[in-house]
């Protein structure tokens, strides 16, 4: 099955009603989500099927000979209740669609969209920069409760993660408005807040009505939050040092100029973004 192939698969005879793309910024709460998705076994497994570090372990990449097959082996072994989703970054969206016309195999008006981000970037980027230098980017409830991690990211790191953020989202947001697709917008603090609250809405824009889990709370998934030693005394002191360049994020984040912030900001810190390479996980 080629690209052409692969963008006319016919979902109904597949059994999906409904195939749904959750888009992500990474450490934005959308493990955790897909997570309880996956176990309320109303929703499909909305999880990273294109991410290269893990498609390596799937058992549908391996019987695959093309995209095309392998989206058709994750369409009838990871869907559930007439619904298949799947969640995925800026860098690897954009990847997916050199390979396939997403927006034919996902067309408006028979799938649904979702962007998840989190309001507070800073952190977002602490959580990044501490996953890519610990190698730790999840904490399951099965595991022991020594979950604090000690490790306290340096202000380039801290910038390079806030830049990359901005990037993702901001390329994401471009996509929607380039391709004219509506999507529900969730956040992974609205999620921590009002967990209930999130799933009946994705329930509802899904057409399954309310979601339930099938574990019960504290655990709520198998994801568990992950605590940090010293973080807020760090992002407090990061915050002070870098006031205005984070006030220039959080008002541009939707339309991130990375040319002149790199100019203006990154290259006047002799951070040298040249060498960065994209997220390895989200």
């Amino acid at each position: 099955m080629d690209r052409a192939d692969a963008a006319r698969l016919d979902w109904r005879a597949e059994g999906i009603d409904l195939p749904y793309v959750i888009l992500i910024t990474g450490r934005c709460g959308s493990t955790h989500l897909a997570s309880m998705l996956a176990a309320s076994g109303a929703c499909g497994q909305p999880m990273e099927y294109f991410n290269e570090m893990y498609v390596p372990d799937l058992e549908e990449a391996a019987r695959a000979h093309s995209i095309g097959e392998y989206i058709v082996h994750l369409a009838r072994s990871r869907s559930s209740n007439g619904r298949f989703g799947m969640k995925i970054d800026h860098w690897r969206w954009e990847r997916l669609r050199t390979f396939v016309d997403v927006d034919a195999l996902f067309p408006r008006g028979r799938s649904a969209f979702f962007l998840m981000t989190r309001e507070n970037i800073v952190a977002q980027a602490y959580s990044f920069a501490t996953a890519r230098a610990t190698g730790i980017w999840h904490d399951h409830a099965e595991a022991p409760a020594s979950s604090e991690r000690s490790y306290l990211p340096s202000d380039a790191e801290l910038l390079r993660e806030l830049t990359l953020i901005a990037l993702g989202e901001s390329g994401l947001l471009r996509y929607l408005e380039e391709s004219r697709r509506p999507a529900m917008r969730l956040t992974y603090e609205a999620l921590m807040r009002d967990t209930e609250g999130v799933l009946r809405q994705v329930g509802e824009a899904l057409g399954v009505g309310t979601v339930r889990w099938n574990r019960p709370a504290p655990t709520l998934s198998n994801v568990r939050r992950i605590n940090y030693s010293r973080r807020d005394e760090r992002m407090m002191e990061f915050r002070t040092r870098f006031a205005s360049e984070i006030e220039f994020l959080a008002k541009r984040r939707q339309d991130f100029p990375y040319d002149a912030f790199r100019a203006d900001v990154l290259k006047a810190r002799g951070i040298d973004v040249a060498a960065w390479p994209e997220p390895e996980k989200s």
